[in-house]
């Protein structure tokens, strides 16, 4: 070490204090490290100075105290022990310059111990696989219960030559009841080979019922040298897992019956009723939604306080006895009901009313589920587990259009505020809340969802906590699809396909029609970036032209009355209907609408493949770059989707054979939608040969669509949206076309049909007590929640009847006014005012409510 270097001040201070005691008592500690410093700069020499003498009269009050304070302790002088302590302390001071070269930093760790230390630190909070390996080890809970009940069988079953080396106490007592009803035995009860043909729980039973009956009657006879009762001492004739495997067992063969006889056996062997026995009972009456049965065995077996599950097994059979798609009230009056007596349902019947407030198409049910989510915060739950999250979640992507902010508001809160971790499902739901909103902005939020779940949860091996499945796919499709993103949809169905072929078995990623409906719909709000006015006219003589333009002479391609973006597939319908040549499926996306149809049909072609009565095997697929789908199943929604696509590219003579064909060689009916979108694919007929040709097309779909508003059956009744868009659809088809007077007809039967005064009538309210439901309580007493997530301007009303407003009848006005048809004028503006009136009048008054 330099001597210019300057020493650690701990060690100076502990060498001063040692040495202290050869100089001045008034020189203070401060003082001499000052001229330890000023030594080395002055004199650079390996040995210290001697101190300089200090004047008494230049010490200070602060040195003056310092040193009584130092003498009152001692001097390390008069002190031996402490000398020696601290030259113990300079000599541990040294011993880590000597091995200075010792760094704990270089310290090198093998592959292995870095592994195993963070495999520990970012191991994944659950191994499913390996709770699946052991689960699948054991038997299933039916084989076990039979296993138990064989067991006990062949225990009480009395032998024909009985030893005495093995006897039970079910045995003595056997042996006892045999011989005083010997005789009814022998006329009442059937052999033992017969009693082997019934169920073993019927056997069980009946072979335990003397037992039981000697033991009830040998508690009840007094005692003959006390004259005193027994005690009710519990014998043990089958244990507590043996009389819950035989209440299961009866439970299986749906014999609530024999289930409560062997639950009254166990009680009266003097063993206690178990929870778990009547749960399962209670869970038999849940699954049927008996709430009688259920309310019967809880007065029958069930003593005291109810715990939290068979409160919840309790909400649960009230939610299961009402229809799906209903509003469960009596659930919900039980669950305030719990609320009033100071003992909260448990979180899980929450979760389970809201869910199925969800799912039911009211929008009054989904503001009562709102509503009840925050009661349950500010009454019985403030922090919601990670599944009532995740419904809530999803619940932001239900309403139309969707709320992404309210969706990532409560991820936020979830993973942020509260420190639950994420789960798959909360991202899946946050995937879907933000593609259902129709924005870019949250499109792309979407996407960044997605990766983060998928990069930010790996363990040490890069093994991903999450792993998508077809709702995860599913979501983003439905994102990429509103925003016309064809590239994202197109490798999003590659992946999921590799992913299926790789792994046949597994049913986690399915391409299935939902999947398919989504890829339908994307090619539909497809825009292809070649326009057919941007490309440069070929000569009609040259042999290399565009295939697109082949066929099509220069005045069709230079008229006036073509829309701008026109292809040849538009002027062509024999190009449409039949292609050339399957599509290769390259990596960019199609640039013209021939090669869109192109991709549609070859998708199309495997889904019509593989939902045929003998569909490929996966093995044998057809030919072409794309496997089969067996998977997907055609189905209206399907068609519906593929029909969309086609109206969207091809020609009007196209889509009108597609129209015809698709749903008939399928074997299916055409329901609403699919008339709906036929018919205002006709009002969007282009000038020239369309608008000339819509006729026939525009009368199929609307001698369809008659007969399907004619008809009763609720199954193909359609909905006030799908009649009000077909009459617009209609009106202007017909006034497109020139037939004025049949589009006012057409306007006037409509009117008739549905006049305007049934707009302005409120809805009936319902018989049951569904109207004083969103009436909100403001105090702790009562049966209606106390936060109100939804205000009456947030409700929808969903029983408005059909209505035309001035945008469905724009058109048909344009062309009166072109005929100057002052009277169909008229009219039609009454028409628009009456409606638009009724409608006005009806909101106020459910505003009012």
């Amino acid at each position: 070490m330099s001597s210019r270097t300057r020493l650690p001040v701990g060690l100076l201070d502990l060498v001063f204090l040692r040495v202290s005691a050869r100089w001045p008592s008034h020189v203070s500690l401060r003082d001499q490290r000052c001229m330890q410093q000023a030594a080395l700069i002055s004199h650079p020499s390996s040995t210290f100075p001697e101190p300089p003498v200090v004047s008494s009269s230049l010490s200070s009050r602060a040195t003056r105290r310092r040193r009584q304070a130092l003498s009152a302790l001692g001097s390390p002088a008069t002190d031996p022990g402490l000398a020696s302590e601290l030259a113990r302390r300079v000599e541990a001071l040294a011993i880590p310059t000597e091995n200075e070269g010792n760094n704990p930093s270089d310290v090198a760790y093998s592959e292995e111990e870095l592994l195993a230390f963070y495999e520990d630190i970012l191991a994944l909070p659950n191994d499913e696989a390996g709770d699946i390996a052991r689960s699948s080890e054991k038997l299933p809970i039916e084989e076990q219960d039979k296993a138990v009940v064989e067991a006990i069988l062949s225990r009480i079953t009395p032998s024909p030559t009985p030893s005495l080396s093995s006897e039970t106490l079910a045995d003595l007592l056997l042996q006892r009841v045999e011989p005083a009803s010997s005789k009814s035995s022998n006329q009442t009860q059937p052999p033992i080979h017969e009693k082997r043909s019934l169920l073993p729980h019927h056997l069980a039973l009946s072979l335990l019922t003397p037992v039981v009956q000697e033991l009830t009657s040998t508690r009840n006879a007094p005692s003959s040298a006390s004259g005193q009762d027994s005690l009710p001492i519990p014998l043990a004739i089958l244990s507590i897992e043996e009389w819950r495997s035989l209440t299961r067992l009866c439970l299986t063969h749906d014999d609530p019956h024999s289930a409560k006889i062997a639950l009254e056996f166990m009680m009266a062997s003097g063993i206690e009723l178990i929870e778990g026995h009547a749960n399962d009972v209670m869970e038999w009456y849940v699954v049927r939604g008996d709430v009688l049965g259920l309310e019967q065995f809880m007065q029958t077996f069930v003593k005291g306080t109810l715990t939290d599950r068979q409160r919840h097994l309790h909400i649960k059979t009230h939610e299961k006895s009402v229809p799906p798609g209903t509003i469960p009230e009596s659930a919900l009056s039980l669950l305030h009901a719990y609320e009033n007596v100071g003992r909260p349902a448990p979180m899980t019947a929450y979760s389970r009313i809201i869910a199925a407030l969800f799912r039911t198409s009211s929008s009054l049910a989904h503001a009562q589920a709102w509503d009840l989510f925050s009661h349950m915060r500010y009454v019985a739950h403030p922090r919601p587990d990670a599944l009532l999250f995740t419904q809530m979640i999803h619940a932001c992507a239900l309403p139309t259009p969707a709320e992404p902010e309210r969706a990532l508001d409560l991820f936020t809160e979830m993973t942020i505020d509260r420190g639950i971790p994420p789960t798959a499902g909360a991202y899946t739901a946050a995937i879907l809340a933000c593609a259902r909103s129709g924005s870019k902005v949250y499109a792309n939020e979407a996407f960044r969802l997605a990766k983060e779940m998928l990069d930010s949860h790996r363990d040490a091996r890069g093994r991903g906590a999450f792993h998508p499945d077809s709702h995860t796919f599913a979501a983003l499709l439905e994102s990429a699809k509103r925003i016309g993103d064809l590239g994202r949809v197109r490798w999003i169905l590659a992946e999921m396909v590799e992913v299926s072929r790789r792994n046949p078995e597994s049913k986690d990623v399915v391409v299935d029609e939902r999947i398919m409906t989504h890829v339908f719909h994307s090619y539909a709000a497809y825009k292809p970036p070649f326009n057919r006015s941007m490309a440069p006219l070929a000569d009609q003589n040259d042999n290399k032209g565009d295939a697109d333009i082949t066929g099509a002479s220069p005045t069709t391609l230079a008229s006036p009355t073509e829309p701008v973006g026109s292809s040849a597939v538009d002027r062509e319908p024999s190009a449409a209907v039949e292609m050339p040549q399957e599509s290769s499926f390259a990596h960019l996306p199609p640039q013209s609408r021939s090669e869109v149809l192109g991709e549609i049909r070859a998708l199309f072609s495997r889904i019509s493949h593989s939902s045929h009565s003998s569909p490929t095997p996966r093995t044998c697929p057809p030919p072409g770059p794309l496997p089969a789908l067996p998977d997907v199943h055609a189905t209206p929604r399907l068609l519906n989707a593929y029909l969309s696509a086609l109206y969207a590219h091809a020609s009007l003579e196209a889509a009108h054979e597609a129209f015809r064909t698709t749903f008939a060689e399928r074997g299916l009916e055409k329901d609403a939608v699919t008339l709906v979108e036929a018919l205002e694919r006709c009002a969007c007929a282009r000038r020239g040969r369309e608008r000339a040709s819509v006729s026939g097309f525009a009368e199929d779909a609307w001698r369809e669509w008659t007969r399907l508003e004619n008809d009763t059956s609720p199954t193909r009744r359609a909905s006030a949206r799908h009649v009000q868009r077909a009459y617009s659809a209609r009106v202007r088809v017909l006034a497109l076309t020139g037939r004025i007077d049949e589009a006012l007809a057409c306007l006037r039967a409509f009117v008739a049909r549905y006049p305007p005064y049934v707009v302005r009538e409120q809805s009936p309210p319902p018989p049951t007590r569904l109207s004083n439901i969103r009436t909100m309580r403001v105090s702790l007493a009562g049966a209606r929640p106390l936060v109100r997530l939804t205000t009456a301007l947030d409700v929808r009303d969903d029983h408005v009847p059909p209505l035309l407003t001035f945008a469905d009848l724009e058109t048909l006005h344009h062309r009166l006014v072109a005929a100057g048809d002052l009277k169909g004028l008229a009219y039609v503006k009454w028409v628009c005012k009456a409606y638009e009136g009724a409608l006005r009048r009806r909101r106020e008054a459910a505003l009012k409510v």
